[in-house]
């Protein structure tokens, strides 16, 4: 993982600014937005019913909702964000289909959260 900077500190929580690009086989590519997260559910945007994606940023269990905890994995390893990409149940992603995902960091990729910083 690298160590993904909280773009507004006057939020509570991780707010990562990540942009994720979906890339099909044939070259084209479209941007992929934000779920709509609420209290108990996620959804789809309604400039994008097919494709989404949730930032996990909850280490600890201390939002209401489950849609945004980290996995025990990512967790272990030290990361402070993790990505789900999703799509409707049934829609299976096309075949040679990649996503790419740029996040603004505080350390580089292969440094943890938790490492002691230099200096």
């Amino acid at each position: 993982p690298g160590c993904v900077a909280d773009h507004d500190d006057d939020e509570p929580g991780l707010q990562p600014n990540c942009r994720l690009v979906e890339r099909d086989a044939a070259g084209g590519e479209r941007i992929v937005p934000r779920c709509k997260l609420g209290d108990s559910t996620w959804s789809f945007p309604g400039t994008s019913p097919e494709l989404c994606y949730r930032p996990l940023v909850d280490d600890a269990g201390d939002t209401p909702t489950i849609w945004d905890d980290l996995s025990r994995q990512c967790v272990t390893q030290g990361a402070n964000l993790e990505l789900v990409v999703e799509r409707p149940e049934g829609m299976a992603e096309p075949a040679g289909t990649t996503v790419e995902v740029q996040c603004e960091l505080t350390r580089p990729v292969g440094e943890t959260c938790d490492a002691p910083e230099d200096g």
